[in-house]
């Protein structure tokens, strides 16, 4: 058997927190940009679910900036539930996260939300349907005047797409990449991830019953979205 992609509970899962700044241009400030966009459903006081939440990094920003929300995280993997676990045990929130290890499954219906990001997780995910369903479960358990955050890695047929793409090395390079890590990523990006064009991603999220959805950030091939309105809450 070959070595996992993206192995979350192994080398990649270890070195996400840093690897992740490394290729994706202002990763940290796609997180203060979502939590402001999230602010209008959440108040002071709002309840907020991080699917994927990985190291923490979204829960850490959002947590800081935003210091009477509380929070849900879940994740797949359980590594990344630990290094989310002791983020939160340093900061001393145990009070105000909660972190469940499974999918959106996991979580009741009868659990409401203000508010949620779903950020570098649908990518994962093959086919439109289970993408859709995702974003749809996601609605279901916002309270109305909810928001949605979702940002995914896209893909585009252009010449100048790829052209665009080949220059990423630059940049994480200059940021210290490390280069058998990096080659590795871009393998894995080729052989596990199912991007879709950034239109084909929106009409998506608006299938899942979003009446209202706008792109709001793009570095490089991620785009990010935020959707509110969704039809189980209209």
């Amino acid at each position: 058997m070959g070595e996992k992609h993206f192995d979350f509970d192994g080398d990649y899962g270890a070195h996400y927190d840093s690897f992740i700044r490394q290729v994706i241009p202002g990763y940290e400030s796609l997180h203060a940009l979502s939590c402001a966009l999230l602010e209008p459903g959440c108040g002071s006081d709002g309840r907020v679910l991080v699917v994927g939440c990985g190291s923490g990094a979204e829960l850490a920003c959002m947590g800081e900036l935003q210091p009477r929300w509380s929070f849900v995280g879940i994740d797949t993997s359980e590594s990344m539930i630990a290094q989310t676990t002791r983020l939160i045990g340093s900061r001393g929130w145990e009070n105000r996260v909660s972190l469940v290890h499974g999918s959106i499954e996991s979580l009741s219906y009868n659990q409401q939300f203000n508010g949620a990001t779903c950020i570098l997780v649908s990518h994962f995910m093959e086919g439109d349907q289970s993408k859709t369903s995702l974003f749809r479960q996601i609605g279901e358990r916002l309270t109305k005047g909810g928001r949605l955050i979702v940002a995914d890695a896209c893909d585009e047929d252009s010449e100048s797409f790829r052209t665009m793409m080949d220059c990423r090395w630059n940049f994480a390079r200059a940021r210290g990449a490390d280069t058998n890590r990096y080659q590795k990523f871009q393998a894995d990006c080729r052989e596990a991830l199912k991007p879709v064009p950034p239109e084909h991603e929106e009409q998506l999220i608006r299938s899942a019953g979003f009446q209202s959805v706008r792109r709001f950030w793009t570095s490089l091939h991620i785009n990010a979205w935020v959707a509110w309105d969704h039809s189980a809450r209209i």
